[in-house]
């Protein structure tokens, strides 16, 4: 089953934003083929837990993981993917209370973002590191703390649900 999550209303494909071309994550870096709805996975009554972390210009992005993440059987905890205003101090505890529910972290590390953005990703991989959660890093390692042992490195998206299937079906049974 083909599903189009990669879709702004109106039409156009987010994979053909000039933002994700110019990180290397748009058409060429994505491809459709991607996206394309994977088998179902069976869900239990506790699906794995996944937070997203992202630099906030690649937002876009990680809300286009999401529903792959779900297709995967696993429960995103992201509210900062939707949030109007996700600015202060009542937005910062809800994402670390999402990290404390998660069973898994998702750090996206972009090429482009290696020394730039606000930094939130890099406290919520501190945070994570911090309550001994299983941490994937999604790109290239680009400080001390991505090259820890603990951390599981993967190049791109593909990859990424790859390895979310494997500790899914390791961790829950499957």
């Amino acid at each position: 089953m083909k599903v189009q999550y990669d879709k702004f209303e109106g039409g156009r494909s987010l994979l053909d934003t000039p933002a994700l071309q110019a990180l290397g994550w748009g058409r060429s870096g994505v491809g459709r083929a991607a996206f394309d709805s994977p088998d179902e996975m069976s869900t239990d009554a506790n699906p794995m837990k996944v937070y997203i972390a992202a630099p906030y210009e690649c937002r876009a992005y990680a809300q286009l993981l999401q529903p792959q993440l779900v297709a995967r059987g696993c429960t995103v905890l992201a509210s900062w993917l939707h949030a109007q205003n996700p600015d202060g101090d009542g937005e910062a505890r809800l994402d670390l209370a999402e990290i404390d529910q998660a069973n898994l972290v998702v750090v996206l590390n972009p090429p482009g973002f290696e020394r730039a953005g606000t930094g939130g990703r890099h406290v919520e991989l501190g945070y994570a590191l911090g309550r001994g959660k299983t941490v994937v890093l999604v790109g290239a390692p680009t400080n001390v703390f991505h090259h820890l042992t603990t951390i599981i490195r993967v190049p791109d998206h593909l990859e990424l649900f790859e390895t979310v299937a494997a500790i899914a079906g390791a961790t829950m049974g499957r």
